[in-house]
């Protein structure tokens, strides 16, 4: 009688063990769609390209919430270029780093930071925050 006992509360530790473990780990459905089937599309942001204003300078207002938006910005060679980095929310971006063409920024939440430069050949000027986190692209054509 004692080993039915016995039998019986390993077989319910066991049971509830099993049980514990299936709820304790849901699945992660979070990139998928509503059928279940597809991963979540990611959304990618188109390029811009710079306006050029009456004086001839290049502008482009880069908008930064915890990332650069556009991330990527088109401009011409040997044009002077304005960019402003409008700030709500710098996250790690406080310091801005342009390796290509010498330059640093720092960015203060709620003003706009302007960086000024003329590209002089056609390339990729990328930049990034401090912790190289935070990253975006300026394509010179």
């Amino acid at each position: 009688m004692k080993s039915i006992g016995v039998l019986v509360v390993c077989l319910l530790g066991i049971s509830g063990f099993l049980i514990g473990c299936a709820s304790a780990a849901p699945a992660d459905t979070s990139a998928q769609d509503v059928e279940g089937d597809k991963p979540a599309a990611k959304k990618v942001e188109a390029p811009v390209a710079a306006t050029t204003n009456p004086e001839g300078v290049q502008t482009a207002v880069v908008a930064v919430d915890g990332k650069f938006s556009p991330a990527v910005l088109h401009v011409k060679k040997g044009q002077p270029v304005e960019v402003t980095f409008d700030t709500k929310n710098r996250s790690c971006a406080e310091t801005v780093i342009f390796k290509v063409i010498d330059q640093t920024i720092h960015l203060k939440d709620g003003e706009k930071t302007v960086l000024k430069f003329t590209p002089k050949d056609a390339g990729t000027i990328d930049y990034a925050c401090s912790m190289d986190m935070i990253k975006g692209k300026i394509v010179v054509e």
